[in-house]
Parts: C-alpha cells; structure tokens; sequence
C-alpha cells in the first residue's frame, strides 16, 4: 500500500476535515434543529470505512448496495484507528473509556449505506487536493473531531463516541455502497498516488 505523510499534511488534513463538518454535518444532514451527534460520528467514520473498502476491493461497481462485502481491510482499519488515537492525543485531550463501548450503535438516524450515498460526492470534491490513500485519514479525523466535541459539550459520553466512531469504519469497509458513493472515474489518475495536488 503507498505510505501517506500524515505528519507532512496534518494542518490541510485538519483543515479539509473542518470544512467537510461545516458544509456537510450537522442539522443541515440530519434535518434536526440541533443536528445529531450519533449520526454525524458515524457518517464521518463510514466514510472513512468505504475508503478503506474501496481501497481493497477494486470490484464495486455493479454490487448490490448494502450487501456486506468481506475482504482483507484489517491493516488499513488499524491504521486509522491508530491515526485516530494519534488525533486524540495531539488535542491534547484525555478520551476516557475503551474504544469499543458498542453501547451507542444504534442511535445513529440512518443506515451505514445511505449516510455514504449522501456524503460522498461531496467529500469527494474537498478531498480533491489529496490523492485517494489520504481520504480514508481525513474522513476519519472528521469523526475523532465530533467525538471530541460531543465530549467537551457534555452531549455524548466519551467511550461511546469512540465506539460509534471504531464501529462504523469497520462498518463502511464491508457495506457495498451505493454507485454514486464510489469513487469518481475523474480521480482514477491520482489512485495509488501520494503527492498532494496542490
């Protein structure tokens, strides 16, 4: 798999994180009038899962959305859930409470596959600087950003913001998704490609 330079493109990767919580999450996704954090933790971390999903199965199109694709994703898992330690840290926050408190999994308002359908595209468009290894980071820098939120603002308990967040990337790297959640045929040219498209 092509290395990235996380530590290279933290502050753009941060910066492409922000702006997809500000156009993308929040009431304007959910149709609430206080957004829904559940939600919004595992739409960013499902996003962060079918990267890693497409990143390994070069197949999709043509699959039935939803269905639950298994394959070897589990070093591309690790390496984000690693990286969203690594954002908790440089936070400079204590999250306290395991990773893997499922206790919140079903609270988020919509399914793993339609929260990537309607995301997606336009994740696609911010991430256009980046080529397709740094998606999967950014995505989920998103998601760490909204369990540390809900965290200092006393909306959602830590440990379960953790585990929506973990539980939902593995989630989006099986659930096939729908075709306009893959990949874009215009970013074919930067797959594999680490350099940043500044």
């Amino acid at each position: 798999m092509p290395e990235v330079d996380i530590a290279a493109n933290y502050l753009h990767m941060k910066s492409v994180a922000n702006q997809f919580l500000r156009e993308c999450l929040g009431p304007q996704f959910t149709s609430t009038p206080e957004g829904h954090i559940q939600t919004d933790i595992a739409a960013a971390c499902s996003l962060s899962g079918l990267m890693i999903l497409q990143e390994t199965v070069p197949d999709l199109p043509g699959t039935e959305p939803g269905i639950v694709i298994l394959s070897d994703v589990h070093s591309r898992q690790n390496e984000v859930f690693e990286f969203m330690m690594r954002v908790v840290l440089s936070d400079g926050h204590e999250l306290p409470g395991p990773w893997d408190n499922l206790a919140a999994i079903k609270q988020p308002m919509f399914e793993c596959v339609e929260m990537t359908r309607r995301l997606a595209p336009k994740f696609y468009e911010l991430c256009a600087a980046f080529s397709r290894p740094y998606y999967k980071f950014i995505a989920a820098f998103a998601g760490v950003k909204l369990v540390l939120a809900g965290a200092s603002m006393g909306l959602l308990d830590p440990s379960k913001g953790k585990g929506l967040a973990t539980y939902y990337v593995v989630a989006g790297s099986k659930t096939a998704p729908y075709p306009e959640a893959l990949w874009p045929p215009e970013s074919a040219a930067t797959d594999g490609d680490t350099s940043l498209h500044l």
